[in-house]
This record gives C-alpha cells, sequence and structure tokens, in this order.
C-alpha cells in the first residue's frame, strides 16, 4: 500500500525544494534516486511520466498529483550537472501553450519522460538529450522511432516532430545496422545490412542497376565499405542517376 500526502503549490515551487520536503515526508527515499512522474496531462494517455528537474517550473503548475520512485542512476539527474545551459536547453517553454505543443514524450524501455519540443528541433539534439537522462543508451546506436515502432529517418525529423506525440528509443548495439536511402522516386527505404557491407552490398538490396549513391556530399564507390564514409546507424544516403556521375569520379 502506497502512502500520499499533500503539499502546498507554494512549497514546491522548485525542483530542489519539492525534493526537500519530499524527504521529510519519506526519509527512507534516496535524493539521488529520486523521480518524479506524473500522468495527469493529456499526452500522457494514463501512463507515468518522469518530470526533468528542468522542466518542473513549466509542468508543476498544470498537475495535481505526482508519483514518486527510485531508479538507479549511473550520472546525476540533468539538472545536476546542466546547470543552467541555456544554451543547450534554450528557452524555456511557453506556459501558455497546450502541453502537447509544448512536449514530446519519450520511451525508452519501461520509462518515458517529457522533451520540450522547441529544444530537439534538430535530431542530434534530441539523441544527446535522450542519452543524458537515459545514460544506458549509447549516442551512436540510438534509433528512435514512433509510437507504432517505424523508424524516423534522422533527416525527416525537423520536418514532422511537430506532428508527433510519442516517440520510442531503442540502442541497436548488434553487427548489423539500419540506414534509410532516399529514393529517385522521393520515397524513403530503409535498409537493414552488416556494419561492414561494401556499397555493392546497399545498391544489391534496393535493386540500384545503374544507379549511384551520395552521402553528405561525396559521392559512394562501390568497392568501398560504408563505414569508410562514416555512414553508421540512422545515417541517411541519397540515390542518383548515372548521368549525375562527376567526370573524373572512377
Amino acid at each position: 500500500m502506497s502512502d500520499t500526502v499533500s503539499i502546498r503549490r507554494k512549497e514546491a515551487t522548485y525542483y530542489d525544494n519539492l525534493r526537500t520536503i519530499l524527504r521529510k515526508h519519506f526519509p527512507t527515499l534516496s535524493r539521488d534516486a529520486m523521480i518524479i512522474q506524473t500522468n495527469n496531462l493529456d499526452i500522457c494517455k494514463k501512463e507515468y511520466v518522469d518530470i526533468p528537474g528542468e522542466l518542473w517550473g513549466d509542468i508543476g503548475p498544470r498537475i495535481r498529483s505526482i508519483k514518486i520512485v527510485t531508479r538507479s542512476v549511473t550520472r546525476p539527474p540533468p539538472e545536476t550537472y546542466l546547470g543552467q545551459s541555456d544554451d543547450f536547453y534554450g528557452a524555456d517553454e511557453d506556459s501558455a501553450l497546450p502541453p502537447k505543443q509544448c512536449y514530446i514524450i519519450a520511451t525508452v524501455g519501461a520509462n518515458s519522460v517529457f522533451v520540450p519540443r522547441g529544444r530537439v528541433t534538430d535530431y542530434e539534439d534530441l539523441v544527446v538529450s535522450l542519452v543524458r537522462y537515459f545514460p544506458d543508451l549509447v549516442q551512436d546506436h540510438v534509433v528512435v522511432q514512433t509510437s507504432e515502432g517505424s523508424n524516423i529517418p534522422p533527416g525527416m525529423w525537423p520536418d514532422i516532430s511537430q506532428d508527433i506525440g510519442n516517440i520510442k528509443v531503442i540502442s541497436r548495439r548488434s553487427r548489423k545496422m539500419t540506414i534509410f536511402v532516399e529514393l529517385l522516386t522521393g520515397e524513403t527505404e530503409s535498409v537493414t545490412l552488416s556494419r561492414s557491407a561494401l556499397v555493392s552490398d546497399l545498391a544489391d538490396l534496393i535493386y540500384s542497376y545503374n544507379k549511384y549513391f551520395v552521402y553528405q556530399g561525396e559521392w559512394l564507390k562501390f568497392d568501398r565499405k560504408l563505414s569508410d564514409y562514416n555512414i553508421r546507424e540512422g545515417s541517411t544516403v541519397q540515390q542518383v542517376e548515372h548521368s549525375s556521375k562527376p567526370w573524373d569520379w572512377d
């Protein structure tokens, strides 16, 4: 059976104050492992979601109840080592906006956390933010998916992120990787292949006869490995016509 206490809002204006008060009520709680959650917002879909300390000032006034859990962490929570790093986190969210316009909910395994939309408009910022909050993730192995489990190409994130309310995050450490190919038709196809695969292996998988590939402006030679071009999990390459090939490219 769980215990419940009432806390005055003015006593919990700041995240550190809230944790101090909770420790007074529940002295056995570990301050460093204390995680504050809520399911009060519509975007939570009745599931409990972690509230990072740096977001408490905006989310706290929006909710009526919280749940406290303890979870072992291998690094300090973000607010303790990022401090007031506005250059990373950006400006505070506009509290006048509804929550679904302010936050994305990211789920890693059995745990979920609020992620502010305005601070993760770039895919790399999203991944860095998630790795800092979930230190078991490996940055180079992170794959972001829709709530239905479809991989989201990094290049598409800025265009579709505003329409996404929930994401799943997985970390792939296998010898294979999934990359994305922007086809001449305008469609994007995901391909899974060995991390040591050749460019020719990629061409075989998508039947790219008499077609070539470009990654970050560089043409890919069929006898070279994808890794030679620093292509890794989640990278996006473009398919191009043979006629576009540079005259001095062999």
